[in-house]
């Protein structure tokens, strides 16, 4: 199946099993709203007894919601177990911390290589020598105040990392739903965090075509981003972050399914 096939059909999936999108819309719409409700109370003595319940509570509606996505996607039967659904929302809660935290850790690394972190030193030690009151400072009054041939290397240098921050989250999003297929095909959260598998599939999917189809998948989020942007004069915030959520969900899942299965990248792993 061709790439552009494989998106088009993932793209028509939330209309298509428009139910279950509702279904998992307002399951994690109800978590977004549990979670804002919970801000709103006082630290007390039962505060921590809330926050445990409610995060149970989370756990669960996440699992139910990774359950449904499951029967949409590989058409499995849907079951009703609180205890099941509870580590369900775990894994999903483990696997999504997993992928985000190497990136984050990689571009915290990536700032030494890049030269940034010492350009912000040398900025900070450049203000203190001046006894320009930073503070009081917007941040383009402040570049007015440093020297151009600094503000520049800063500048160029901060693209170049903010270039790779996003390449990186980018690619270790597409390895989570890759992580994620894994899960829900033998129902291991090792073999969804072990990165060889996901360099397996990636190969035997081929790079030219995973990163031909990251891009793409990457052109068609950024314009659903703006487009809910937009949106956001008009809608709330945490209902269009939700619709975001399980678009993507729906979305990615299915089209990184479909790319999965489509070749031989899961003989080496059964």
């Amino acid at each position: 199946m061709r790439v552009r096939q494989i998106i088009i059909e993932s793209l028509k999936l939330p209309l298509t099993d428009y139910k279950s999108f509702l279904t998992v819309f307002l399951l994690l719409f109800l978590c977004e709203v549990i979670s804002q409700v919970s801000y709103s109370f006082k630290i007390g003595e039962y505060y921590l007894l809330f926050v445990f319940i409610r995060s149970i509570v989370s756990l669960i509606l996440i699992g139910l919601s990774m359950n449904i996505v499951n029967h949409v996607v590989f058409n499995k039967s849907i079951h009703l177990h609180f205890k099941q659904h509870f580590k369900e929302g775990l894994n999903e809660y483990v696997l999504t911390l997993f992928y985000l935290l190497i990136p984050l850790i990689l571009s915290l690394f990536f700032i030494y290589i890049t030269g940034l972190y010492s350009i912000v030193v040398d900025i900070r030690e450049y203000i203190l020598q001046m006894d320009i009151d930073s503070a009081a400072l917007t941040v383009e009054e402040l570049s007015h105040v440093l020297p151009e041939s600094m503000t520049i290397d800063f500048l160029h240098t901060f693209q170049l990392h903010s270039l790779f921050t996003l390449f990186l989250y980018v690619l270790f999003t597409s390895f989570s739903f890759i992580g994620r297929i894994l899960m829900f095909k033998y129902g291991n959260l090792k073999m969804a965090l072990d990165l060889r598998n996901i360099f397996i599939v990636v190969r035997n999917i081929g790079c030219l075509r995973f990163m031909k189809f990251v891009l793409i998948f990457t052109i068609i989020l950024i314009f659903v981003v703006n487009l809910l942007v937009i949106l956001g004069a008009v809608f709330d915030d945490v209902l269009l972050s939700t619709f975001f959520e399980v678009f993507l969900l729906f979305f990615a899942t299915n089209a990184f399914y479909k790319l999965y299965f489509d070749n031989t990248a899961s003989n080496e792993l059964d």
